[in-house]
């Protein structure tokens, strides 16, 4: 038995063609070397699905005499998991997190729909994120209290961003954001009470203390990131590596 593997034709993915699989009653296919083209990603959010699995049309066929007798073609796609996957090794990212690494996370008072704010099902949310995003809620909380505020909660504006989503949706630049790795958040700032100010300073002293220990963006960034030059937002990393000078 011998099998013809080619490039879906029904679908508007550039997946190639890979080398001929070895003959036999079973076979693997090795997909081309990545990295793939970084335009084939759709630029709208979500994007649909089937727009960016890898697919590939699978026939086997016995040549007999001169006779050749083919199967009925199968077309085999990638997984949603092994889709988001896909963009961290076509953008060629330092780390491409394991198929297991992927779920729908929470934490007590973050929900699913607050932790991922990609374009797929399934995100990333460490658990030091998890952790650290409570601590700061509860911190936030006392702080309110104490300048005579109602705590009604934390908005998150971001947390899990797949690469795709970063960099040509949400118009990041930091190429290794780790909003990709499920390492960061951004909290909403200017609805809480005290002027924003004061509330991202407030929120700087949180983010220091050995409770919470993650890194701060500074104010400058911050105001870079939109057009306004505005305190918008606090955001929270708990990166593995160093926090970066001034954070």
């Amino acid at each position: 038995m011998q099998w013809e593997v080619i490039d879906a034709p029904e679908d508007r993915v550039g997946s190639g063609n890979p080398s001929a699989p070895a003959a036999g009653a079973e076979t693997v296919l090795r997909v081309p070397s990545p990295p793939h083209p970084t335009a084939r990603w759709p630029r709208d959010h979500p994007g649909a699905l089937e727009k960016k699995a890898l697919a590939f049309r699978i026939r086997a066929f016995v040549v007999n005499g001169s006779d050749t007798v083919w199967s009925e073609p199968r077309t085999i796609r990638q997984h949603e998991t092994d889709v988001v996957r896909q963009e961290y090794i076509d953008y060629q990212k330092k780390t491409v997190p394991d198929r297991g690494a992927w779920g729908t996370p929470e934490s007590p008072n973050f929900s699913r729909r607050e932790l991922n704010t990609g374009d797929y099902s399934v995100y990333l949310a460490e658990p030091e994120l998890l952790q650290g995003m409570e601590r700061v809620r509860e911190a936030a909380r006392l702080y309110l209290s104490d300048v005579g505020y109602a705590f009604r909660g934390l908005t998150v504006t971001s947390a899990f961003r797949n690469p795709v989503h970063h960099l040509e949706h949400a118009g990041g630049t930091s190429v290794e954001s780790t909003h990709q790795y499920g390492l960061a958040a951004d909290i909403r700032i200017w609805d809480l009470g005290p002027p924003r100010e004061e509330v991202f300073k407030e929120f700087y002293l949180i983010a220091k203390h050995s409770a919470v220990s993650a890194c701060y963006e500074p104010e400058d960034v911050v105001r870079r990131a939109n057009r306004a030059r505005e305190l918008t937002h606090a955001h929270f990393d708990w990166r593995s590596s160093p926090c970066p000078p001034r954070w």
